[in-house]
């Protein structure tokens, strides 16, 4: 226990797979993206160290020099695919949180201000610095076990909100708060708004496990520490039907190139085969001495 809770989630699948002993059925069928989607197949280009893509309706680059132009551009996408296809479908994925214009932070409060600004009728809560406003978007940053989920009945529907569930704000009562996952209703009293962000664009880490029908991905220069092969590959795929990318191709060509994947030498999946081949030998041998008892 103590050797799993030391490593990420990917290194134990990894180490459980290498080891040779757990069954293993590979996927290789496309069911998020239709077959013939751009984005399913310049995620396998990506993934193959490929940096000749396919560029079309489903898979667009948007040329941006700066954080500061690709900001820009991002805001303008952003309002026109969330009018086409509703804000829930559409989100922003940055590599990074807090340093400059196409960073998560930055991008929150810039487009908040531009699609839910502060006018007298829209009330808003203010706590430890951050404000909520009505209709705001924003994800569950920790695990909370111990929270009721309503219907719109007032019937409970459910426990828990977890680290990375995103929501909107559909009411603002005082010093409480009412957010809205998916049908399902939370009472948030003020204490928990340091659980909540503005999740207008959130950071592709955050994104695991989620999927869209349009992601927006800043890629620049200035985020080239955070930029992969695999985390370009996880954020284009969490899109269904569009990928816009906003940026510097060599930004792109950069995480394309970039495999580093941070491996932890913990040795787990060498200790799973060794365990496994002294736990075989000494059934093989108890097995031989009962056949020799038997046969005695």
């Amino acid at each position: 226990a103590d050797q799993l809770e030391s490593v990420g989630a990917g290194d134990v699948f990894h180490e459980l797979i290498g080891s040779g002993v757990v069954p293993v059925t590979v996927l290789d069928e496309i069911f998020r993206q239709a077959q013939d989607s751009l984005i399913a197949h310049n995620a396998r280009f990506i993934n193959e160290g490929k940096t000749t893509l396919y560029y079309g309706e489903d898979f667009a680059f948007h040329k941006a020099e700066s954080q500061e132009e690709a900001a820009s551009i991002i805001r303008e996408l952003y309002r026109e695919q969330i009018a086409a296809k509703g804000i829930e479908q559409v989100e922003i994925l940055s590599p990074f949180r807090s340093e400059g214009e196409a960073s998560v932070n930055s991008l929150n409060e810039a487009i908040r201000e531009e699609i839910n600004p502060a006018v007298p009728q829209t009330p808003e809560i203010v706590y430890a610095g951050k404000i909520f406003r009505l209709n705001d978007r924003v994800m569950q940053m920790r695990n909370n076990y111990e929270i009721k989920l309503y219907n719109s009945s007032g019937k409970q529907v459910g426990e828990g909100v977890f680290n990375g569930d995103i929501g909107t704000i559909r009411k603002i009562s005082g010093t409480n708060v009412v957010i809205e996952f998916d049908g399902r209703y939370m009472d948030c009293p003020q204490v928990l708004l340091d659980d909540l962000e503005l999740s207008y664009a959130i950071t592709i880490h955050k994104s695991m496990g989620s999927e869209y029908d349009t992601v927006i991905i800043p890629l620049l220069a200035a985020h080239n520490v955070l930029l992969t092969r695999n985390l370009l590959y996880t954020a284009i795929t969490r899109a269904k039907r569009r990928v816009l990318l906003v940026g510097e191709k060599r930004a792109l060509y950069m995480a394309i190139h970039r495999s580093r994947k941070g491996k932890r030498n913990t040795m787990l999946g060498e200790r799973i085969a060794l365990y496994y081949k002294a736990v075989t030998r000494k059934a093989l041998r108890n097995e031989e001495g009962k056949e020799w008892q038997r046969a005695s």
